[in-house]
Formats: C-alpha cells, structure tokens, sequence
C-alpha cells in the first residue's frame, strides 16, 4: 500500500472487472491492450505489403526509446516490451498515416 499515494484512481479498486486490466498508471481500460513489439511487427508487416520502406532506429531515442520511420513518416515508440496505452496508440497510428482498421 505505500504506492497508493501514486496511483489515487488504482488505489479505490479492490477487484478488477472481469477481463479487464489497467494498461497505465490512471485507470485506464483495455481489454486488448498493444504491445510495442506487436506494434512494431505489425508495422512491419504492414510495410511489405504496401512496399513502403520501414526501420527502427535506436540511436535516436533516449533509454528504451526508439524512432520508428514508415515511408516518410515517423514516431516515437516508448518501450518494446511494455503495452502501449490506447490514447498514444492512436496518437501514434496518426503520426504514421495509418488507420486504426489496420491494427485488429
């Protein structure tokens, strides 16, 4: 109980709905939360079918930070191993010119 204090939101909840799980500090609902490696596999796959060329550079980014580069396009990917929370999920969906379709 000594995080309580950090996580206000998490603290009141004794059990968790059926199914669902927090994806991030505050509350935040998912019930098919997206992994960074899964994006980026996707990403990926996405890129081979489209014939756009796509890389993953970890010289620009700080820590476990990472750019990844689709066509002329890019983003930031925070953490590979860590599940991406839905609002910077669409942020970086947008930032790549994808649509949200692409990602079941």
């Amino acid at each position: 109980m000594a995080n309580v204090a950090f996580r206000p939101a998490l603290a009141r909840i004794r059990f968790w709905p059926q199914g669902l799980k927090p994806v991030a500090r505050w509350a935040v609902w998912s019930e098919d939360a997206v992994k960074g490696n899964e994006f980026v596999k996707r990403v990926y796959e996405l890129a081979a079918e489209r014939g756009v060329a796509v890389r993953l550079d970890y010289r620009r980014g700080k820590g476990s930070h990472a750019t990844l580069y689709f066509g002329d396009r890019k983003t930031v990917l925070k953490d590979r191993r860590k599940e991406i929370p839905p609002g910077l999920l669409s942020a970086m969906i947008r930032q790549l010119d994808l649509q949200s379709s692409d990602f079941p």
